[in-house]
């Protein structure tokens, strides 16, 4: 039985034949067909498109957010500083002679500035640069001038004055003032004794006046406070 079986097989497979790519084997007669698949290839196989829908899609990597940068000409303009400005010098005030007042331009006097001379007024020998003009014989309240000048970078003024005592009473006093546009101010003294005036000066024109209830000359010396080393100019 086992040998009958054998030797049909072996007849079916005698009797295969191929039409394309499928081997077909059986008898034509006995109506039994086996189809048998070509073995498989190692040549690579084309994808069909329903395949390549199947494949997972690679997903595309967002790019990094960039910092925003405002665009050109919107960026706002750095503050200009401007340059520090150059401090200005104030003009200091200086210490003036009274000497020097007098021999300022435009100035007027009787004696001063020529030369410091000296008088005794009580106990004191006094040191000088104006006086008034004894052979006028002046009596207060009439003033003579001892210096003046037009105009003056001057800011204060402080004198020294007195008189000797020849002739003199007790009772009897020494007067100095500075007359100026805003009005004058005046200091006394006794005889033989020193007085002492300081007055603030407004820039206009003043003088310097002196005078005795005996007439006796009044001699002065002092200082100023100016911006300009003669008083009244650069």
């Amino acid at each position: 039985m086992r040998s009958l079986l054998l030797g049909g097989a072996c007849a079916a497979l005698a009797a295969c034949s191929t039409c394309g790519d499928q081997a077909i084997c059986g008898d034509e007669n006995s109506g039994i067909v086996q189809q048998v698949n070509p073995p498989e290839s190692s040549a690579p196989t084309e994808e069909t498109p329903s395949e390549r829908a199947s494949d997972p899609v690679p997903q595309e990597e967002e790019p990094e957010a960039e910092e925003q940068v405002g665009e050109p000409g919107s960026e706002e303009p750095e503050p200009v500083v401007p340059p520090k400005p150059v401090p200005t010098v104030a003009p200091s005030l200086r210490t003036v002679t009274l000497r020097a007042l007098c021999n300022a331009p435009g100035h007027t006097s009787y004696i001063c500035g020529l030369k410091t001379r000296t008088k005794t007024v009580g106990e004191t020998l006094f040191s000088y640069q104006g006086t008034t003009n004894p052979n006028r014989n002046n009596k207060y309240p009439e003033f003579d001038e001892i210096m003046g000048l037009p105009s003056t970078t001057c800011k204060t003024i402080t004198l020294q004055f007195g008189a000797d005592a020849y002739n003199m009473e007790p009772d009897d006093k020494v007067v100095l003032r500075v007359l100026q546009s805003s009005g004058g101010l005046e200091a006394e003294a006794k005889p033989g004794k020193i007085g002492n005036l300081t007055v603030t000066l407004n820039g206009g024109p003043f003088k310097v006046e002196g005078a005795t209830t005996n007439g006796n000359s009044v001699v002065a010396n002092g200082t100023a406070e100016c911006f300009t080393a003669n008083g009244v100019g650069p």
